[in-house]
């Protein structure tokens, strides 16, 4: 009885210390004082602080569907169809609301087949039918409720107009970390659209268009395939700056 019984007497002191942790954790939720400042702090830190890591984290969980999903695929000779499988997976992984994806129609073929690829994994990710695994479970039939279509190089009618105003410069800031694509006085590569020096005043003149059809500085132009629904048509009115 000596080992069993050493043995049960951790198992509830474990379940005794738990008990009183939870209690004590507990009753300080009603106890003075409340730091509700700090409360604030750790939830913008822990939600919209942990933004990095859920980038990261989506990367790598897609690095990894697609190397396990090539290596099976390129047993058949299907390799073209990894990228499709991925974000189908990753769709159902994540389950966003909507998707944001290129326009129909661009100057890239690249960015048109973005457009297909992402368009086809929006529809496939919902059919039940159509299975995929995460870490061995079957994952569940998930579709986002639409999909919106973003302006690069070709302009198009806009659906609706996003004001941008108060996250302009945070834009211009993403864009710029890719700064191996754009000028470069130093460089010898050919110039490209991207590499010329008026390309971010393209950007921002782009922007403040849009921005002024709304009636604010800077507007994000998208395009929906469907009609889209509101609850108030009031919703729809914002204070025009």
């Amino acid at each position: 009885m000596g080992l069993l019984g050493d043995i049960a007497k951790e198992r509830v002191l474990a379940v005794q210390e738990f008990t009183l942790l939870s209690t004590r954790a507990l009753g300080n939720i009603f106890r003075s004082p409340h730091y509700g400042s700090d409360i604030i702090r750790q939830m913008d830190f822990i939600g919209f602080g942990s933004l990095p890591i859920v980038v990261l984290t989506g990367f790598f969980t897609g690095a990894v569907l697609a190397l396990q999903t090539a290596t099976t695929l390129a047993t058949f000779g299907e390799t073209s169809l990894t990228g499709q499988l991925v974000m189908l997976s990753l769709i159902r992984e994540l389950q966003p609301k909507i998707l944001l994806i290129p326009h129909s129609v661009e100057r890239h073929p690249d960015h048109v087949h973005t457009h297909i690829l992402c368009k086809e994994a929006w529809f496939y990710a919902g059919l039940t039918k159509l299975a995929t695994k995460r870490n061995g479970k079957v994952q569940a039939a998930y579709r986002p409720d639409s999909y919106f279509e973003y302006m690069q190089w070709h302009h198009f009618t806009p659906t609706f107009i996003v004001n941008i105003s108060d996250t302009f410069a945070t834009k211009m800031e993403s864009i710029r970390a890719h700064a191996s694509q754009f000028h470069n006085p130093k460089s010898k590569e050919p110039q490209t659209r991207l590499s010329r020096p008026d390309f971010f005043d393209r950007v921002e003149t782009d922007d403040k268009f849009y921005g002024q059809r709304i009636g604010v500085q800077y507007g994000e132009p998208f395009y929906s395939y469907a009609s889209i629904g509101v609850r108030n048509p009031f919703d729809l009115l914002m204070n025009k700056k």
